[in-house]
């Protein structure tokens, strides 16, 4: 049950070669966090992160997306919004963790 932690865009500057990679690794039971940078992955890769949400729980770190003028309101995708303490929770529920 791993918590693949996402803060950098360009992880997905190939995004065919990330969803090969991701996707056939991820399950249902993983989860994904978008934190700092990584939170612009919601307007430049939504359909990226839409496959993802299929396969594995996708979290955004409320505070880093609202300091890049992202918010719920105007994220194109209905993601699990949570703050630091829900951070916290992840780490706790999963058991690897990779960033």
């Amino acid at each position: 049950m791993p918590l693949f932690i996402v803060s950098n865009p360009n992880i997905v500057s190939n995004p065919n070669r990330l969803a090969v990679d991701w996707l056939q690794t991820l399950d249902s039971q993983d989860a994904v966090l978008l934190v700092a940078d990584g939170c612009y992955l919601l307007h430049s890769h939504r359909d990226l992160l839409s496959q993802l949400m299929t396969i594995a729980a996708v979290y955004v770190l409320s505070p880093d997306a609202a300091a890049r003028g992202i918010t719920v309101q105007n994220s194109p995708l209905a993601l699990e919004w949570i703050d630091y303490g829900g951070w916290v929770e992840l780490t706790e529920i999963h058991s690897a963790i990779y960033s």
